[in-house]
């Protein structure tokens, strides 16, 4: 006797094909794709502004979450469902690098590896998120575009740790 679900029929609808036919097909050529870095290697865009933005939000964000925590009668985990904490982190990650702070989007990925592990947040999850803020915010203040291997190295290992000590203490 077999316990497998009974096999439906799949039904195969082929894709509409205007878009490709409006478009075209291929990839873009060499030249393009050089004068569209050069452009954007030689443009004085200042991403502090925006990188501000982000940090700003995200620090709004933990706030809220933090306040719905210690509004609660007992401490139980909760699930972000604020996008905003997510979606900040994102943000960074993918502008930093693009915009000549590599280190910002490294640190940006390991928040994000932190975030989606996450099974519930509580005040501890929100402490290592906030550092990561801090790091984020320190990153642009002071400017640190190079990665240097030194600093570098030790910051991410220690970001690393953090989350390791945090999913270790809340595993069992």
């Amino acid at each position: 006797m077999s316990l497998s679900a009974p096999q439906k029929r799949i039904k195969i609808i082929p894709a509409c094909k205007k878009l490709l036919q409006k478009a075209g097909s291929g990839g873009l050529s060499k030249d393009i794709i050089m004068r569209a870095q050069q452009t954007f290697s030689n443009s004085n865009y200042n991403f502090k502004p925006l990188a501000s933005e982000y940090i700003q939000e995200l620090e709004n964000a933990i706030q809220q979450t933090e306040t719905v925590l210690k509004a609660q009668s007992r401490p139980t985990p909760i699930t972000l469902k604020d996008d905003t904490i997510i979606q900040s982190v994102m943000q960074i990650k993918a502008n930093g690098a693009m915009f000549d702070y590599p280190l910002l989007s490294e640190v940006a990925d390991i928040c994000l590896q932190f975030i989606e592990t996450l099974k519930g947040c509580n005040a501890e999850a929100l402490e290592i998120i906030n550092a990561h803020n801090d790091i984020f915010k320190l990153i642009i203040d002071k400017n640190i575009k190079q990665n240097r291997d030194d600093f570098r190295y030790e910051l991410i290992i220690e970001l690393h740790h953090a989350c390791e000590r945090y999913h270790k203490k809340h595993s069992a």
